[in-house]
């Protein structure tokens, strides 16, 4: 049910998709940002962490304090325990960590080298997964959501018309790149700029933690290469799925899509440009006679449809509320 204002509290909002939090909720009609946390500046008010905010000067507190839903920004290992603690209080999650994406143990402790302790359980069973344009109806009545990775959103989307209106289960291959924001803010030497300018390499092949999650929500087998590139934010994968008969596959996406806000098919290759700062996803599909294969390009912003907009559209129809509000569409261009 709708109501007039949300209290909003974002844990972890100094970093990248903590300040994009901060930044999108601050413009949103229906918020009001009354809570802020941080391990590290608690006690401080926020106008003296960031400078360059315009918002109300609260003051920062360790725990989330007097709010409808909280927004953990925070690293898997912080979720872990934040989120049992929130759910103890009565209040809407948003999780936007890898903690609980994942349904099996095994796979999560292969993946994140961390255990599920017997007060996760529940919590397993209960967390719903956040895409909307999968899981629309259960994210409307769930109290707890975990926000999808970057990378499995953008190859989701990609392939989700040709798992859920076709007979294809077949290995997919992915090659996807992002920009370096998806590797958190914290400083690391191959990041830095001198490094990191006009440079770019792959990394985690065979066994990047969002190769499971893909598998885990398309069904399919997925062989999956990302790789970093010197731009700040922005994503794009390039997913091939061989051995497939053609049809119209336009005509099937369109009308898969044709209800959703924040997916578009498009005539030509995307641009990450035409993503950043939103929370759209374009996608490209080319059918390869001769190989009988499909190449689908899908672009999101990592911080966007990857991240942050993303979490804020869970927000929007876990409240009632209409769902693109306050949520942008068109990019910041240069």
């Amino acid at each position: 049910m709708e109501q007039e204002i949300i209290k909003v509290g974002i844990a972890g909002f100094t970093g990248y998709t903590g300040l994009e939090l901060l930044r999108i909720l601050s413009k949103h009609p229906k918020v009001k940002i009354t809570s802020l946390s941080s391990s590290t500046h608690y006690g401080k008010y926020l106008h003296d962490v960031l400078d360059f905010t315009n918002i109300e000067n609260i003051i920062i507190t360790k725990e989330l304090e007097n709010v409808d839903v909280v927004f953990l920004a925070l690293p898997h290992e912080a979720s872990l325990d934040q989120v049992p603690f929130y759910a103890s209080k009565n209040v809407k999650i948003i999780d936007l960590s890898g903690a609980f994406r994942l349904k099996d143990k095994d796979i999560f402790r292969e993946y994140y080298n961390l255990e599920y302790r017997p007060e996760h359980e529940p919590i397993v069973q209960e967390v719903v997964y956040g895409l909307p344009e999968l899981f629309r109806e259960d994210i409307r009545k769930a109290n707890i959501v975990s926000n999808p990775g970057c990378y499995p959103t953008a190859v989701i989307l990609g392939v989700l018309p040709i798992v859920k209106k076709t007979s294809y289960r077949k290995p997919i291959i992915v090659n996807a790149v992002s920009g370096v924001s998806g590797a958190g803010a914290k400083l690391k030497q191959e990041f830095h700029f001198p490094y990191m300018e006009q440079n770019a390499f792959y990394y985690g092949i065979g066994k990047h933690r969002h190769t499971p999650e893909m598998s885990l929500y398309l069904g399919l087998e997925v062989q999956f290469s990302p790789m970093v590139i010197p731009a700040s934010r922005g994503m794009i994968a390039n997913i091939k799925l061989f051995d497939i008969e053609n049809i119209d596959f336009k005509a099937l996406y369109k009308d898969f899509y044709k209800d959703e806000p924040f997916v578009k098919l498009t005539d030509n290759p995307p641009h990450t440009k035409w993503v950043i700062g939103t929370n759209m996803c374009y996608i490209y599909l080319y059918y390869h006679k001769s190989l009988k294969m499909l190449e689908i390009i899908s672009a999101i912003d990592n911080l966007g449809k990857g991240a942050s907009s993303q979490a804020v559209q869970n927000m929007n129809i876990m409240f009632g509320l209409e769902e693109t509000l306050g949520i942008e569409k068109f990019p910041v261009i240069p």
